[in-house]
């Protein structure tokens, strides 16, 4: 009987869009579970559901093809017939993480929680307005490091997992704070 990780990695070469969808679905609504389990109300299912939507219609498809554009793509500058540097070529791949995805990818999460729940848009401007920028130095305190590592070593077939594995924690901070800010 073939091992998890195999299964997984079948799943990942055959259907890497659909896997890491339902992965990051998964992930994102374990991440909320625990941000309500903290707070002293009651589980409420829809903002359950409405980050597993979120996981896995927008972060999970976006996340599968990021990883390996970023890997294809993102290189530190370097002259011809000089050799890469993994060292190098990673540092620039986080930062290129940190300043163009983290920032659009937080304010996507925060406004897509809003609009399910069918907050009018100059609600969510002013969520965001509150929370946006403070999320977002949050990430860097936690996110480059681990996309560093992650970049470094983990095959990049996988990083989507590790990023979802990690992001639990990050997903119960970010549902936290979306849903102080009302979104």
């Amino acid at each position: 009987m073939p091992s998890l990780l195999a299964r997984y990695s079948r799943l990942l070469k055959n259907r890497p869009i659909l896997t890491n969808s339902v992965v990051a679905a998964t992930l994102f609504a374990s991440g909320d579970v625990i941000a309500q389990w903290i707070s002293p109300d009651e589980i409420a299912f829809d903002r359950v559901l409405r980050n597993a939507l979120y996981g896995g219609i927008i972060f999970g498809p976006i996340a599968a093809r990021m990883y390996p554009y970023l890997a294809k793509h993102v290189h530190f500058p370097r002259k011809a017939n000089v050799p890469a540097s993994n060292f190098k070529d990673t540092t620039v791949r986080v930062v290129v993480d940190q300043i163009v995805w983290a920032p659009f990818g937080i304010a996507l999460y925060m406004s897509c929680m809003g609009l399910m729940q069918s907050t009018p848009i100059d609600d969510i401007k002013k969520g965001l307005k509150q929370g946006w920028w403070s999320t977002v130095t949050a990430n860097w305190t936690v996110w480059p490091l681990v996309q560093m590592v992650n970049f470094a070593f983990v095959p990049v077939e996988h990083r989507v997992i590790v990023v979802s594995i990690v992001g639990v924690f990050w997903n119960a901070y970010l549902s936290m704070k979306s849903n102080k800010s009302g979104l």
